[in-house]
């Protein structure tokens, strides 16, 4: 009796791929070495993979006297680059930002650095270092510079209206001010010469390396398809629609101001104060106060995680409020979104903050982040100010009471070194004293600061309240 065609087929596939395999296995692998920049003298390079590793390569020319800046047409490498090589005859200086302001290295002549951490927003490139970088040059390779605040916040720096709505003081109007205009603005970089970007040819061994993977991947993949299509099937038909994320639900912020409101509650009865709060974030299962000191002493139905920096409402206690309930009396009235279930509280961080990157994204973040101000349903009585913005960009109410000003700053114009009592202030581009810096990518997300989300510090003492099974963190949004 003959075989059907269908298994003589996949037995033949099946032992062609465990050919091909062994092939793979006893044959010369690939070779893994980090590639020079370009193999030329007088080149510098980026690269989008640490290490300078192959087929990595973002940027390569030998334009050894020129300013860019990652906007416009050269917007795509902003974020990118993880790796950097300086083969040429003159210091390379490597910034943040795209006003040259925030250095984070120096290459001089000959160097390369094998890991950056985070996005090169603008560079230049001079004979020397001065020019470069804006300092004098110095030997040895360079180190990246840390993105966080130099200082950590004091008590005085990270006050937050954590009291009773009743004790909060009311500051004074922000746009009183002087905002005169700062320093022109740097000129447009030149073009680069980009005549030398086209990737070096590969070696032969390489390529037959990675022909035979792609073969390999291709063998494997029609045995899958053929050997489990049906058993995937019955799977995806009887696998549930999974529960949508509270994060991204539009009901989320209802949520958190409900969660806020029994925690006003829950401390009044407990005769304490609300406690000191950095941030607010929430989950499918859980809201999460982020706090910007220990305490362990949360009032139930609230859970202390191990080591007091969190406090956890599982999402199922939020109960259904009273009529009684003002819901101005909400704690944090200056919580502003940073991303999808995520909330920084402004008033508990060091001012000015300083939204950085490109000016067109940071722009449109501050935009962003004042509208929903607005509409969040804890502002209801927290003044908005634009200054410096496009008439159609300005949001603003002088409804309710105020309990809380929040003043957004365009590109160019004079910040406060210190925002009054109960009030933040959000500054397009770095200005000369920023107390809190935020990178914003180029579609107009904002980076999650490492420190904004606290982590738990240790396991819980005996006597404590956190619930055992809070060893994981839950915060929603993250990197």
């Amino acid at each position: 009796m003959r075989k059907p065609p269908g298994r003589h087929f996949l037995r033949a596939g099946a032992v062609f791929g465990a050919l091909l395999v062994t092939a793979s296995i006893i044959g010369p692998a690939p070779s893994a070495r980090a590639v020079e920049c370009r193999d030329n003298d007088g080149f510098w390079c980026l690269y989008g993979k640490p290490d300078l590793a192959d087929g990595g390569g973002l940027i390569g020319t030998n334009n050894d006297d020129t300013d860019l800046k990652m906007d416009g047409d050269w917007s795509f490498f902003n974020d990118q680059t993880r790796s950097v090589s300086n083969r040429s005859g003159s210091y390379l200086g490597l910034y943040d930002d795209i006003d040259f302001k925030g250095l984070m290295a120096c290459l001089p002549p000959g160097s390369s650095m094998n890991s950056i951490g985070a996005g090169v927003s603008s560079l230049r490139i001079h004979p020397t270092s001065a020019a470069a970088c804006g300092r004098a040059g110095g030997a040895g390779r360079p180190k990246p510079k840390k993105s966080e605040p130099a200082s950590s916040p004091t008590p005085k720096e990270t006050a937050t209206p954590s009291e009773r709505p009743k004790k909060a003081a009311k500051p004074e109007a922000s746009p009183t001010l002087p905002l005169p205009s700062l320093a022109p603005r740097l000129p447009a970089a030149p073009k680069v010469d980009a005549s030398a970007t086209k990737p070096a040819a590969g070696r032969s061994g390489d390529g037959v390396a990675w022909v035979a993977i792609a073969a390999i991947a291709v063998v494997v993949a029609t045995l899958l398809a053929l050997g489990v299509g049906g058993w995937l099937l019955g799977r995806r038909r009887t696998t549930p629609t999974p529960v949508p994320r509270t994060a991204t639900d539009p009901g989320a912020a209802r949520r958190v101001h409900d969660a806020l409101l029994l925690l006003a509650i829950d401390c009044e009865q407990e005769r304490r104060d609300v406690p000191k709060v950095r941030a607010v974030t929430i989950d499918h299962a859980e809201v999460t106060l982020h706090l910007a000191a220990p305490d362990g002493k949360a009032p139930r139905p609230w859970r202390a995680a191990p080591g007091g920096m969190r406090w956890r409402l599982p999402v199922i206690e939020i109960d259904e409020l009273s009529a009684d309930v003002d819901p101005a009396s909400a704690p944090y009235p200056l919580l502003a979104a940073v991303r999808p279930g995520v909330w920084a509280n402004l008033a508990a961080l060091p001012g000015p903050i300083a939204l950085t990157g490109n000016r067109k994204a940071a722009r449109g973040a501050a935009v962003e982040m004042a509208r929903r101000l607005r509409e969040d349903p804890w502002h209801g009585s927290v003044r908005v100010r634009m200054v410096g913005f496009a008439p159609e960009a300005v949001i603003e109410s002088e409804a309710g009471t105020e309990r809380g000003r929040v003043v957004f700053i365009d590109d160019g114009l004079q910040v406060p070194d210190k925002p009054p009592p109960g009030s933040a202030v959000v500054s397009v581009g770095r200005p000369e004293r920023a107390g809190t810096v935020w990178r914003v990518r180029h579609n107009g997300s904002i980076v999650m600061p490492a420190d904004l989300l606290v982590k738990d510090a240790g396991p819980a003492s005996a006597g404590s309240a956190a619930d055992p099974a809070d060893a994981s963190a839950s915060a929603a949004g993250g990197e």
